[in-house]
Parts: C-alpha cells; structure tokens; sequence
C-alpha cells in the first residue's frame, strides 16, 4: 500500500481540527494551547526537505503521531496516552500528552522545537516538527522500553549520519547532549552498526 505524503497528512488532520475546534469554540479559548508538534516518523520527512538531506525510502505507515498539551481532547477515540482521529478507513492520527519514556512529563511546545519549525498554519492552529534532538530522545527511549523497535535504531542512525556527513555541528551537538543527559549512551552505541551498514 502506498504511503500517504507528508503533505496530505498535514491537510487531512488541519482540516479535521479546525473543525473540532470551531464546532466546541466555547470550550477550547480555555486551553493553554491548541498548537501540536509533529512526532515520529513523519518528522524524517521534514527534516530531509529542511536540511537537505537523504533518508532514504521511508517505510510504510497506517498512523501519524503527535504531541499535544491537551492530547486528549483532539481525538475521537480516547487512549491511555492520548486520542486518535480516524482519516480514512486505513490511516489515523494519534496525539499524545507525553513523550515515551520521559516520566510522564509534560512539555511545553517551545520546549520541543526549533525557532523555525512550524510546518503549517490552519485558520485555527499551528502545526510545527520536533527538534531533531528530542526526535532522537525519543525514539532511543522506545526502543530501551521495547528491544523490538529496531526501526527506531535505524530512523536515529540514518538522522545523525546525515547530519555527521554534511556537517550538521549544532544538530549533532545538541544530540550528543541530550544523550547524556537522559543517560541514553548505551542504547545510542547500538547504531553504530547501521551508520556502518549505510556508509558501506
């Protein structure tokens, strides 16, 4: 099956919460914000176009992710981390309120993007990516959580080769950084094998 553009993506969910929004206007000037970060796999996508680099055939999908302060009122369907939205009989999105394996923290929005990382604008909210540096948390606390996420292994070796090749300093800076600081070295020591594999 063939996997859904990015930019459809965006469009369907804009649509689909700017709806839900202006159908409950009363209600949701009360939350703190109503704009959402793009995590997860779509977010390679991003970063290929934004910084001009190669991540290779992306794999296919049925789901988009993202995080949002107040997950839970996004969705049709309310899950234990968050709520998903079906778009079509085959393809959902899923909002979450906090970031896998970060003690149920709750982020401000700033806190997980760059200055220049908005995405799209509805007549209602703001989509932006996540900083590539808390993509990367991320995706190596997944995999610490659960040692069958291989994939996760492999999206953070294809992001930082990249980076590492085109001279990406700041980037790999502030990934190395977030490495230590949530104690993650073990686990980002297992990509080295893939880097390998892709420079091969």
């Amino acid at each position: 099956m063939k996997r859904m553009d990015l930019e459809d993506v965006l469009e369907k969910v804009g649509n689909e919460l700017d709806k839900k929004i202006i159908e409950n206007e009363d209600f949701f000037p009360n939350l703190k914000r109503t704009d959402i970060v793009l995590i997860g796999g779509y977010a390679l996508d991003v970063y290929e176009k934004k910084y001009d680099i190669d991540l290779q055939e992306k794999r296919y999908t049925n789901d988009v992710d993202f995080y949002a302060v107040d997950a839970k009122l996004f969705g049709d369907r309310i899950t234990p981390t968050g709520a998903s939205i079906e778009l079509s009989d085959y393809f959902k999105a899923e909002f979450f309120d906090w970031i896998s394996g970060m003690d149920h923290k709750k982020f401000d929005i700033d806190e997980m993007c760059d200055y220049d990382s908005k995405i799209k604008s509805t007549k209602k909210m703001d989509i932006y990516v996540v900083s590539p540096a808390i993509f990367v948390i991320n995706k190596l606390l997944s995999y610490r959580q659960d040692k069958s996420r291989e994939k996760d292994l492999k999206d953070v070796a294809k992001l930082y080769n990249e980076f590492k090749k085109n001279d990406y300093k700041n980037l790999t800076d502030k990934i190395d950084e977030n490495i230590k600081n949530f104690g993650l070295q073990t686990e980002f020591n297992l990509i080295e094998k893939y880097i390998q594999n892709l420079n091969s």
